[in-house]
């Protein structure tokens, strides 16, 4: 994959809503992700081809949703 699929990943991003004085602002956020996909192996050193594929997913950023109500 050329990253650790067992380490954590940390994803910083911020954003500014200003809600008009009488109403209610609401924020959702969701995560990002590259989407890599390979082959699975098994075995020792992972050199049999099981003919399966894999997917990792890895959190590069935030999307946010903001609305007033």
């Amino acid at each position: 994959m050329g990253w650790s699929v067992t380490s954590s990943y940390g994803v910083k991003n911020e954003t500014r809503y200003e809600v008009p004085e009488g109403k209610w602002g609401t924020v959702q956020a969701f995560p990002l992700y590259d989407i890599f996909e390979g082959d699975a192996h098994a075995g020792v050193g992972g050199g049999l081809p099981t003919g399966k594929r894999v997917w990792a997913y890895k959190p590069v950023g935030v999307c946010f949703n903001q609305w007033t109500s």
